[in-house]
């Protein structure tokens, strides 16, 4: 009974150093909990790779309010949408092995609730390949929140709804991916994954397999470029370099979860986990069968 506890404590251990792997990066985003994240200013030039000390240092005029609900992504640029930006580092944090990891199979899940009267059309999840290079870096992976007209063709009414797509970029081209139709002022769980067994690209809901894609396209992005060196809630592309940014703007967020895995179900609730057992659980666990093993030793 010993050697079985010691095992299954050892096994245990081990699956949560493999799971606490492959969970790149999870936070709440509720009252500025960013999980590694960090707010990326609009600058002009950047000398230092990972992005942390870009900019002018000043972040009042970047469109993110954090609440206890989750952040706020605000209007700023001249178009409505949002220069907004938090940034998470797989290259600084992970190394290049988790970059190409993650663009052949990942999954970002996020919760996402769309203000009917503030929202803006733009950018959602997008990678960078550095912000110190060719224009603050180019992205390889796009996708976006944007109103759509409903069944009176008129826009900003009471029956808009709200479109989410995404694409990749395979050998200079994009390819979409699917997108779904959502409605106004609801929370929704949103799910993205790739590199999965059954089907190449997917997009989750509530734990609903919305859209799916099999083109067989392979690892997003380009390793020479460095892609998914940055990766980031909003509009990462060309940062240092585009004069207006393009983030949708009057969304609230929170929860979000980036992993360099497949996650069944996007990782969205009901069907995902959406967490992964926490190692201090699963070390208190196998401390107790040990301890089941030493009693059952000590009375025979």
């Amino acid at each position: 009974m010993k050697k079985l506890a010691f095992s299954l404590a050892f096994m245990l251990a081990a699956i949560s150093y493999s799971a606490s792997a492959s969970l790149l990066y999870q936070a709440s985003l509720k009252n500025g909990a960013y999980g590694g994240g960090y707010q990326v200013d609009t600058f002009t030039s950047c000398g230092d790779r990972s992005g942390r000390t870009c900019g002018d240092g000043d972040l009042s005029n970047i469109g993110i309010t954090d609440t206890s609900s989750g952040v706020v992504y605000t209007s700023t640029e001249p178009n409505g949408q949002s220069n907004a930006l938090i940034n998470w580092s797989i290259g600084a944090d992970y190394g290049v092995a988790s970059q190409t990891s993650f663009r052949t199979h990942g999954t970002v899940s996020i919760d996402l609730l769309a203000d009917s009267q503030t929202h803006v059309s733009g950018s959602l999840f997008g990678d960078n390949y550095g912000f110190n290079k060719f224009w603050g870096g180019q992205g390889t992976f796009g996708s976006f929140l944007s109103r759509s007209a409903g069944v009176d063709g008129q826009y900003n009414t009471a029956d808009d709804e709200l479109v989410l797509y995404w694409n990749t970029w395979h050998n200079n081209v994009w390819y979409g991916h699917g997108s779904t139709t959502l409605q106004y002022d609801q929370l929704y769980d949103i799910g993205m994954t790739w590199g999965g067994l059954e089907h190449d690209f997917e997009l989750w809901v509530d734990g609903v397999l919305m859209a799916f894609d099999d083109s067989n396209l392979g690892a997003w992005g380009a390793s020479y470029l460095g892609s998914a060196y940055n990766w980031g809630l909003g509009d990462n592309h060309q940062r240092s370099h585009d004069p207006v940014s393009s983030t949708t703007a009057g969304v609230t967020f929170s929860n979000v979860a980036i992993w360099d895995e497949y996650r069944a179900c996007g990782d969205t609730l009901p069907c995902g986990n959406g967490s992964i057992p926490e190692p201090s659980t699963l070390i208190l666990l196998a401390l107790g069968l040990i301890g089941i093993g030493y009693r059952h030793k000590k009375t025979m």
